[in-house]
């Protein structure tokens, strides 16, 4: 608005015909400013995550499973955990999580068998959060069984744990740590919705949401996560490779990975 201000007192000064001599220098020193603006790499937004109020951080929910590790993992109590229990929480708080993602482990060590909801939110929408996967019923069901041996839900204890980055691999570049929460989001959005989807092409017999007597009895539906668990297994098996690795490989130009495990 200066500028326009500015320029019509111009005109009336000098006259018409002067003004439009300087129009298009004006013009095209405007416009060179606003490009300049735009590029300069430190007026660049940070991630909505790190802008927040309330100051957010970093939790994790995390569920021992029951496992000998003489057997195979019982991968499938990831799926109902993630469609029973943190389904209904992502419905009810999914403006109150910025960011979250899943993780899955099973090793021959003192952590052993676990599925953990990572979250970024503040504290009070985490009490909230807590409170709600505490009184979730079919959890409570799988603990009465005994597949579900212990629920831990607390901070994500790390130095920064405010910070985007805090539960990002410390060895990674620093540009690396800040956008791969991003990135595992989607990626457990995208399972979790896969979860959903081959639950309903399953078809439990009956509807799980109003089966209270069901969780009641102790009953947790494992042969149907089974199903699930070896539909996304299969899912993976045939599809990744291309829908997954070519094409994120393609969003990098298709340049060389060195690869390890």
């Amino acid at each position: 608005m200066k500028f326009v201000f500015s320029l019509i007192a111009f005109n009336r000064f000098v006259g018409f015909g002067a003004a439009h001599k300087y129009w298009l220098l004006w013009s095209c020193l405007l416009a060179i400013s606003g490009c300049q603006q735009l590029n300069n790499p430190n007026q660049a937004e940070l991630p909505l995550a790190e802008n927040a109020s309330g100051q957010p951080s970093w939790w994790r929910a995390s569920f021992q499973l029951s496992w000998d590790k003489e057997t195979p993992p019982r991968w499938h109590y990831g799926p109902f955990i993630a469609e029973q229990v943190i389904l209904p929480v992502l419905q009810r708080h999914r403006g109150d999580i910025q960011l979250w993602r899943f993780h899955r482990r099973a090793g021959l060590d003192a952590t052993g068998h676990r599925f953990s909801f990572l979250y970024y939110a503040d504290q009070r929408s985490a009490a909230y959060i807590r409170d709600l996967i505490k009184k979730n019923r079919p959890l409570g069901a799988l603990i009465k069984k005994g597949t579900v041996l212990a629920v831990e839900i607390k901070p994500y204890v790390v130095k920064g744990g405010e910070k985007v980055s805090a539960t990002s691999d410390p060895h990674w570049t620093p540009i690396m740590q800040q956008t791969w929460p991003h990135f595992l989001m989607g990626v457990s959005r995208m399972w979790l919705e896969q979860v959903i989807l081959f639950s309903k092409q399953i078809d439990l017999a009956s509807s799980l949401e109003n089966e209270g007597s069901a969780w009641d009895e102790g009953q947790d539906f494992s042969e149907h996560y089974i199903k699930v668990q070896s539909a996304l297994s299969q899912l993976w098996r045939e599809e990744g490779n291309h829908a997954y690795l070519h094409h994120l490989n393609a969003i990098y130009a298709y340049q060389s990975l060195l690869q390890r495990y």
